[in-house]
């Protein structure tokens, strides 16, 4: 297998630069490829993009839908190759790896049927004979990719920014590289002008080039809080403006919320798949599960019975429920941060540990919070861990529960498992969070919807169904063609003007 990175409409290889290791997961011992990580090519990817972004965003709106409707027939065609190499290269389980490869056809479908109706209807919203308003393409973006969903997140941006008219570069993570190509490949052939579109495998050296250079007028970027302040600062500290805009979707330390009155099964059934989808490797995992105390003891029992009998192993088997962490060092980080545990006061009813050294399976860890108040501040409920760890913290009533949750320095999505709406809407209206779901998981968000969160979890930019309005500007338009009058000026003026004729 070759890595190769994608660049005026040529797949070229990577001969120089910091040498990296394809690693698959499940089989540590059986590298994919060895390649480079030139950062020499992002000054020549912008420089295409940039050239390019007059005529691409020159085009009719609907000239880019039918490039986007044959980039879908493309996606569509290779679906069965993108779920073989995302179960390969992230080690993530092949269910979910099914589900990430049928999600960039689906994409586009939901970004046609729901997103540029709403906004040609908001363009059209303030049109009459004499006003106007256009969304307009801000120019070269650049989208840097996250490991878990190697092609959907990115996805998720890139559509929507070649939608408006912008040109794309997309910075894929060092462990996807081979993702990235197959993607690429799609592009190729459905047609997309040369620099219109462009991909470049490569790490945090490669990303950081590309947010600092001042052709690029947007970075949309999914990933931790500290890289996401750092491209804050790093967008501040090399323009001498703020108009390159950033939109940032970041950690979580979201949480599941059962009442005594939930549905048990459910609660149960859909806090398992929350707090372990994907290794834990999800923003939108439950690290929290908040239960009532009445309740504590019935759902412990059968949480850690549940828990026990999912099925870890070979990702490729389609009966595995929870495949890899990403790497050696994702697991043995997240391993030493859990075994803080004890030290900080948390009861361990189960320890996560590597299952074998030869991949990078792990042991999910469940632990419990004796006296929530306190415990809440410490850092295992404070940062986000980003591997199959959840811990449960009792709580008495609404208003102890909003106290309890609300100390988390994130608000991506939270879950309320109870029969009684009226609970659901008391906490509506007092939990600081982007998505809010009722008897349903944390993970598996609509494109159809909003996707984003408060305080560190985001910027106020979420992609989803709102894409399409960080990878544009709106510009307002004032438009007279009758013959002027001097009535339209205000009256000193028409003193004015007239001692003038």
């Amino acid at each position: 297998m070759i890595v190769e990175a994608y660049l005026d409409g040529q797949f070229r290889s990577l001969l120089k630069g910091r040498e990296w290791t394809d690693l698959q997961p499940y089989r540590l011992n059986e590298p994919l490829c060895r390649w480079f990580e030139d950062i020499s090519l992002v000054q020549e990817a912008v420089s295409t993009a940039h050239d390019e972004f007059a005529s691409f965003s020159s085009l009719a709106r609907s000239q880019r839908v039918e490039l986007l409707k044959k980039l879908k027939l493309s996606f569509e065609k290779h679906e069965t190759e993108f779920e073989n190499l995302i179960v390969l290269e992230s080690g993530k389980a092949r269910w979910e790896s099914r589900q990430e490869a049928k999600a960039l056809s689906n994409k586009i479908q939901i970004t046609l049927d729901t997103l540029l109706p709403l906004v040609e209807q908001i363009e059209a919203t303030g049109r009459t004979g004499k006003q106007e308003m256009k969304l307009l393409a801000r120019g070269v973006c650049a989208v840097i990719g996250p490991f878990n969903f190697p092609l959907h997140l990115a996805n998720g941006h890139i559509i929507p920014a070649l939608l408006a008219g912008n040109t794309v570069i997309f910075k894929t993570s060092e462990h996807s590289p081979l993702c990235a190509g197959l993607y690429a490949r799609c592009f190729q052939e459905a047609g997309f002008p040369v620099g219109a579109f462009q991909m470049l495998p490569g790490g945090a050296e490669s990303g950081q080039c590309l947010v600092e250079n001042t052709l690029v007028k947007g970075v949309f970027f999914t990933g931790s809080y500290q890289n996401g302040r750092r491209i804050t600062e790093r967008l501040l500290k090399t323009r001498s403006d703020l108009a390159t805009l950033a939109a940032l979707e970041l950690g979580g330390k979201n949480a599941c919320i059962i009442f005594e009155d939930a549905d048990f099964d459910r609660a149960i059934g859909e806090s398992v798949l929350s707090a372990f989808a994907t290794a834990g490797q999800r923003c939108s995992c439950a690290s929290r599960l908040f239960i009532q105390e009445s309740l504590l003891d019935k759902f412990r029992d059968a949480f850690l019975m549940a828990t026990n009998k999912i099925r870890i192993g070979d990702p490729s088997d389609d009966k595995t429920f929870m495949g890899c962490m990403i790497s050696p060092e994702a697991a043995d980080h997240f391993i030493s941060k859990c075994q803080t545990a004890t030290s900080q006061g948390f009861v361990v009813h189960q320890m996560s540990q590597r299952l074998d050294k030869n991949n990078c399976l792990v042991l999910p860890s469940v632990f419990e919070s004796s006296k929530p108040d306190d415990d809440v501040q410490k850092p295992l409920l404070q940062e986000e861990l980003f591997g199959p760890n959840t811990i449960l913290i009792p709580f008495e009533d609404q208003e102890h529960l909003v106290e309890l949750h609300e100390a988390s320095p994130y608000g991506l999505a939270s879950a309320v498992f109870s029969r009684d709406e009226n609970k659901f809407n008391f906490l509506d209206q007092h939990l600081s969070v982007g998505l809010l779901n009722w008897n349903r998981t944390t993970v598996g968000a609509s494109s159809a919807l909003p996707f984003g969160g408060t305080k560190k979890s985001g910027n106020n930019w979420p992609a989803g169904l709102f894409s399409y309005f960080y990878c544009s500007y709106p510009r307002s338009y004032l438009k007279e063609s009758e013959a002027f009058s001097t009535a339209d000026l205000p009256s000193p003026l028409q003193n004015i003007f007239g001692a003038v004729q």
